[in-house]
């Protein structure tokens, strides 16, 4: 795994993108390491502001993946490096774990072998890995629950029911889903009582939950005694039918496997592929149901059974929760919230191949392995074109900012007037804030956009800000916001248009970027 990392480290650090998600992460390491906490130095949703202080208790994310970055810049790394090279590692340790439990579960090196270049071609893992988002290490995590709550080859032991509660503990910790983690734990302990009735799988049920009991009352508990909402973030309600929100789930799927409708209705070789194997696979299941033969060869002794059934039921509850949460709360769809299922997919797929496939004849089933791999190649190099210039975009958006940073001003670069210049006693306030944050190292306030507020950023609301903060610059970037008008950024909309408010003093105005002095 380190010499996978060393080999694709360049690669990854060439397209690395400092994301708003990887900001809130770095400074919350940032902030653990100065003494203040789970904290952040980059305010930007309503939870942020609720208590009025700087730095504020971070309560949107959980604090897991920061730890771990404040461990990597113990070592020596900056954070950047420490996001990247923790996600790597994480990355090359799924691979690993997706190939053992596929042999496990399947004995078979070759299905093994598969299951693990599918998790190496998803083109969306790259682009994920590069914005230093936190679904690598998340996924590790809830692999290492299925490997240690469905090793049926043997009793449960002590070691193993702490690990997979312990798993599903740091995989909560990580990322909020990962209470449907351990939702999943919990049922498939208690599915395993009612199967075996038995006072060891009882006691198995109450160890394997304990630790993550114990983590969920913590985070929840803090949360709700810093803003009053467990959740800790994403207050703002809404109300959507399910059947609006199911196409979008559709899309985000179709964003990871590469293949969608509309390729199928313009005739894209893929999906025609992909359409003929599924309409195969759908009449041969059926034939299996419909016969005893069919029916025999599914209930064979030699199922997989405990992955399959973990998989499978991870997957449906996680995908029910993200679909009700999607249709009441501020949550917006995207492919990186159904990444974290695509080991399981994989899994599943696996062991159903085994299971239903494998005793097919020889050039059938050869025919559907070359078939399946070609549609997944041909998916995957259509993922890998729409994720290319949705990144470069960004990327050349935090190179834009960078640029204006190193602008003159008094004498020196912008951003080392700015760095000189702020500090949480005097904050400055941003359009893209948390990039320019985790970019300067410096605390920034920024104004949050409709989709997380119902708060209008008039110039009066930002004027109160910067008085409640004592903020002492406000950065604007006036080529980063054409196209991109919010109707609750109108402060922003007003230095777009050249009419900074009369407390504004511009110092510094280029193409590129300007800067105010706040009065």
């Amino acid at each position: 795994m380190i010499t996978a990392t060393a080999i694709t480290w360049p690669i990854a650090r060439e397209w690395q993108f400092l994301s708003s998600d990887y900001a809130q992460y770095a400074s919350g390491a940032e902030n653990l390491l100065a003494g203040h906490g789970y904290a952040t130095s980059l305010p930007f949703y309503d939870e942020h502001y609720r208590l009025g202080v700087l730095p504020t208790p971070q309560t949107v994310f959980p604090p897991g993946f920061s730890l771990w970055i404040a461990l990597g810049m113990t070592l020596g790394l900056s954070a950047d490096q420490s996001a990247l090279a923790i996600a790597l590692l994480c990355y090359h340790a799924s691979a690993a774990m997706i190939v053992l439990l596929t042999r496990r579960s399947t004995t078979s090196w070759w299905l093994a072998a598969s299951a693990g270049a599918a998790w190496y071609g998803i083109a969306g893992n790259w682009f994920n890995i590069a914005s230093g988002m936190s679904e690598m290490c998340f996924i590790l995590c809830t692999l290492g629950v299925a490997a240690l709550s469905t090793n049926l080859a043997a009793e449960r032991s002590l070691p193993e029911n702490v690990g997979a509660g312990l798993a599903a503990s740091a995989a909560f910790l990580v990322r909020y889903v990962g209470l449907f983690c351990v939702a999943t734990l919990f049922f498939w302990l208690a599915l395993r009582c009612a199967l075996l009735r038995s006072r060891r799988s009882v006691f198995d049920l109450v160890l394997g939950m304990a630790a993550p009991a114990i983590t969920l009352g913590a985070v929840f508990g803090r949360n709700y005694a810093l803003v009053g909402d467990f959740k800790g973030g994403n207050d703002l309600g809404k109300s959507e039918p399910l059947s609006t929100v199911a196409p979008r789930m559709l899309r985000s799927a179709g964003d990871i496997v590469g293949l969608d409708w509309a390729g199928l209705k313009q005739g894209h070789l893929g999906e025609m592929i992909a359409a003929a194997m599924v309409i195969a696979l759908v009449a041969y299941v059926a034939w299996l149901f419909a016969t005893r033969q069919g029916r025999e060869r599914i209930w064979a002794p030699s199922r997989p059974g405990g992955l399959i059934v973990f998989s499978g039921l991870y997957m449906g509850l996680t995908i029910a929760a993200l679909a009700l949460l999607e249709s009441r709360t501020s949550i917006t769809f995207s492919y990186r919230m159904l990444l974290p299922l695509a080991p399981f997919a994989i899994l599943l797929a696996a062991g159903t191949w085994r299971q239903l496939v494998s005793p097919l004849p020889g050039t059938l089933r050869i025919g559907l392995a070359s078939g399946a791999a070609l549609a997944f190649g041909l998916g995957q190099w259509q993922a890998y074109l729409e994720f290319r210039p949705i990144h470069e975009k960004s990327l050349a958006g935090m190179r834009a900012i960078e640029r204006g940073l190193s602008g003159n001003l008094a004498g020196q670069s912008a951003r080392g007037y700015l760095v000189a210049n702020a500090s949480l006693a005097r904050p400055l306030i941003a359009y893209q804030s948390q990039t320019v944050g985790a970019l300067l190292g410096a605390p920034v306030l920024g104004l949050t956009p409709r989709v997380y507020t119902a708060t209008k950023w008039t110039e009066a609301e930002t004027r109160q800000l910067a008085q409640q903060y004592h903020a002492g610059h406000v950065l604007f970037w006036p080529q980063l916001w054409k196209g991109r008008g919010d109707p609750r950024l109108t402060f922003f909309q007003a230095l777009a248009d050249g009419r900074p408010p009369v407390w504004l003093t511009p110092i510094l105005q280029t193409p590129d970027m300007e800067i105010y002095r706040i009065e």
